[in-house]
């Protein structure tokens, strides 16, 4: 085949080529934006709907049609006080997740179900009073758990069953009087406890803690360091 002349001749030949061209490149644009997810207002996505990002929205229930793709879901300063049973099931590819300082005041057994790729779960300056055993039971990759800053006057036995890959622990600032080590044993890989700031009052369960506490502290900072905080007044507990 002749290569194309110029002037209206070359116009001629080019015409269909570029009209093939333009068609093209609509289609991949078009294929592209169905492919994209799309984010939920009032939230902000990454480019992949990878990281949502609905914190300070003023929000009091969860954002509808959250991208199934997502990883990390920050929910922190807003006005949540209610979370339904399996809130979070359709992200099962969820690996970190903030509400911190919402105003939570309960937490059904089945509000993190179906999150087993969860590696960081922060619930920090909540109105949470207490909590299911089975709470924490769909998340066995969780590392990194905070409640710090809540009124939880007491942790249910079993709470922490099924967390062997917890590393940090943060329970600052509630209203524990006293905790029981069997709560703590099956956290095998613990490294690092907040537990202060609380109002400890003495009695056989607490003097028993401590005593796990002093195995914890030997065996934990012998690896990593610093590991325990705030933990003055269980210190002075008497152990006779």
């Amino acid at each position: 085949m002749l290569a194309p002349g110029s002037g209206p001749e070359l116009r001629t030949w080019f015409a269909p080529l570029w009209r093939q061209i333009s068609w093209l490149t609509c289609w991949i644009a078009l294929c592209t934006a169905e492919a994209l997810p799309a984010c939920p207002l009032p939230c902000t996505c990454d480019g992949h709907g990878l990281q949502v990002d609905c914190s300070g929205r003023g929000l009091t229930a969860l954002p509808p049609d959250l991208p199934a793709a997502t990883r990390t879901l920050l929910l922190l300063n807003n006005r949540l006080s209610f979370l339904p049973g399996g809130a979070f099931a359709s992200l099962s590819g969820l690996q970190r997740l903030d509400l911190s300082n919402n105003f939570l005041d309960g937490l059904p057994r089945t509000a993190f179900g179906e999150l087993a790729n969860l590696t960081e779960l922060q619930l920090r300056n909540n109105s949470l009073r207490a909590l299911d055993p089975e709470l924490l039971r769909p998340l066995p990759r969780l590392r990194h758990l905070d409640l710090s800053l809540n009124g939880l006057a007491r942790l249910p036995p079993g709470l922490f069953d099924g967390l062997p890959a917890l590393r940090s622990l943060f329970l600052r600032a509630n209203r524990l009087q006293s905790l029981d080590r069997r709560t703590f044993e099956p956290l095998a890989g613990l490294q690092l406890l907040q537990v202060g700031d609380n109002p400890w009052e003495c009695d056989c369960h607490l003097r028993d803690f401590k005593h796990w506490l002093e195995w914890f502290s030997y065996r934990a900072c012998q690896q990593t360091g610093p590991c325990l905080h705030g933990l003055r007044s269980v210190r002075k507990i008497p152990v006779s």
